[in-house]
């Protein structure tokens, strides 16, 4: 039983340092669609799962400024802050802000 408990924690310890490397944010976009994203800082990716819609993955890249930027090839790109970004899909362009907790 001591065994069992035991792998039980490790694999909980093991759970929540993986979890913490990354952090889920909801958006409100100005077309008043829901954008969520979760920023992986380790991996330096963002995974964008609008509503709806199938995940984008993007890779960090050097952004001019304050902020951060996240692109997948030339076709999506999310920059600002944790607060508000811009999304880019395609030719489309909408600035989001983040609503919840």
């Amino acid at each position: 039983m001591k065994r069992i408990m035991l792998a039980a924690a490790a694999f909980a310890a093991l759970s929540a340092a993986s979890a913490s490397a990354q952090t889920y944010r909801t958006y409100r976009c100005s077309n008043s669609t829901a954008l969520r994203v979760i920023f992986n800082d380790e991996r330096g990716t963002a995974t964008v799962v609008p509503f709806g819609r199938p995940s984008i993955r993007l890779t960090r890249a050097s952004s001019a400024g304050v902020g951060f930027r996240y692109t997948r090839n030339d076709s999506h790109e999310l920059s600002g802050n944790r607060e508000e970004v811009r999304w880019r899909a395609g030719s489309a362009t909408w600035t989001c802000r983040r609503v919840g907790s």
